[in-house]
């Protein structure tokens, strides 16, 4: 059965459901429900005219989504919004998670990340490994590490490798 919740949203009251439907409370201010029309973005996920309704399931459901937070879809299928499928994330981690149910090969490097190496989340070029600190190159190499690999024992990499890298 569908449950339904009402939400606030960008000064909008909508009510949501669990799979993914919305509805619009105060229709044009007249004080009259009507369904939400949708359509498919151009990056692929169903949005409203009040937002992405994936974001909105989430909201209504899973609780408010922290800043540098997203929501992401469990199985990879932006068109499935069942609350089941969705979670919220760190922006890397719902990054990993496209890797690793293999919606991103790691071929193709968008605009927006051509300077960082993969392998360490440290960017590639001279002038920037300069200019960054070691501290910060450490909790670069840390943060990427852990997530990478949720058993690697920072501990044991500091007596290993020393504090310098």
């Amino acid at each position: 059965m569908e449950k339904w919740k009402v939400i606030k949203y960008k000064g909008r009251t909508l009510k949501v459901s669990d799979h993914g439907n919305v509805i619009n409370m105060d229709y044009h201010k007249t004080g009259k429900e009507r369904i939400a029309t949708t359509s498919i973005n151009n990056c692929g996920y169903v949005q409203t005219l009040n937002g992405l309704v994936h974001r909105l399931v989430a909201q209504a459901f899973l609780g408010p989504i922290p800043k540098n937070y997203t929501v992401n879809h469990i199985d990879g299928n932006k068109l499935n919004n069942h609350v089941s499928n969705l979670e919220i994330v760190t922006r890397s981690r719902n990054l990993l998670h496209a890797f690793e149910i293999g919606l991103k090969s790691g071929k193709v490097i968008s605009e927006s990340n051509k300077g960082i190496s993969r392998n360490k989340g440290i960017p590639k070029s001279e002038e920037h490994r300069k200019k960054m600190k070691e501290s910060q190159k450490l909790r670069w190499i840390i943060k990427f590490r852990k997530e990478l690999f949720p058993d690697w024992n920072e501990n044991e990499w500091r007596k290993n490798h020393g504090n310098n890298q």
